[in-house]
């Protein structure tokens, strides 16, 4: 939009995009059209591709959350069976008390908090069970959230793959394109900080893009840690048997495409960065 506005801060009769038409489009009436039909344009394109990345962003954010309070389940697993099972009040209490969250690991959850319990009134909200049974049912509900997030995911890389693929192309485009303007062009200082200002928000949504794939992907893998995390070794031999089960599927990562060419991660934008930048020696060679 400030690049559509240059024409009023310029005081010149000068359409945002420079189009040829077949008549005389600097005449009365005709102009004012011509110029309102283009800002319009302009701001469809920026509402489709800023909705399009928004929605991206809110997802992939949700997402990660969802990865979090997994991440604390699965590490608690046997606290949550122990609040299950009717365990006293007092012992829950005592054991609150033990953990030392200055030794907690830092940046562990992307976008979540770790709480304690409310011990208050616990066992008459609660029905009493079996250790042993409430383990398996902690487990299992573990087992299910992980298999909800990844059909999310699944579905959620389906929609976007294609997004990703037009939008890496774009951005390897636009970035060349950008750069060589701005090096073999004498233009004024305000078209130069538009040129400025257009070169780095197409790297700041190349950022955005990218990083969230990687925080993704990141998330996803912190399943399996989560799983080292609990007290395992203390559990029945057939409840590890389906831990055993469950860790392949934990470790095999969830990770954004362009396409199912690539992945949308940090080397997908070094890799952007790097064909845009040869893409623009082989222009500035032609010229």
């Amino acid at each position: 939009m400030v690049w559509g506005l240059t024409p009023l801060f310029v005081h010149q009769r000068i359409l945002p995009v420079e189009c040829w038409y077949p008549f005389d489009e600097k005449r009365k009436y005709v102009y004012e059209t011509l110029y309102f039909i283009q800002i319009l344009a302009q701001g469809q394109i920026g509402q489709v591709f800023g909705n399009g990345s928004g929605v991206y962003v809110v997802l992939i954010t949700l997402i990660c959350g969802q990865y979090d309070i997994l991440f604390c389940s699965l590490k608690n697993v046997l606290y949550t069976a122990e609040i299950n099972s009717g365990v006293s009040a007092e012992l829950l209490r005592g054991k609150q008390l033990a953990v030392d969250k200055e030794k907690e690991e830092l940046n562990q959850y992307f976008v979540s908090k770790e709480t304690f319990e409310n011990l208050d009134n616990l066992d008459q909200r609660l029905v009493k069970r079996n250790l042993r049974n409430a383990t398996k049912d902690a487990l299992n509900e573990c087992i299910r959230h992980h298999q909800g997030i990844v059909k999310v995911c699944t579905l959620l890389e389906e929609f976007y793959n294609p997004f990703c693929l037009v939008k890496s192309l774009q951005m390897t485009v636009q970035l060349c394109f950008l750069v060589f303007v701005s090096v073999n062009t004498t233009a004024s200082v305000l078209k130069s900080l538009n040129l400025a200002q257009y070169l780095f928000m197409t790297l700041c949504e190349l950022f955005i893009f990218t990083y969230l794939g990687q925080v993704l992907k990141v998330q996803s893998l912190k399943t399996a840690d989560a799983l080292f995390r609990c007290d395992w070794y203390l559990l029945d031999l057939d409840i590890r048997k389906n831990l055993l089960i469950f860790l392949p599927i934990a470790i095999r990562p969830v990770q954004m495409t362009s396409a199912k060419f690539s992945g949308m991660d940090t080397q997908r934008l070094r890799a952007i960065l790097t064909q845009a930048f040869s893409f623009f020696t082989l222009l500035q060679s032609l010229t």
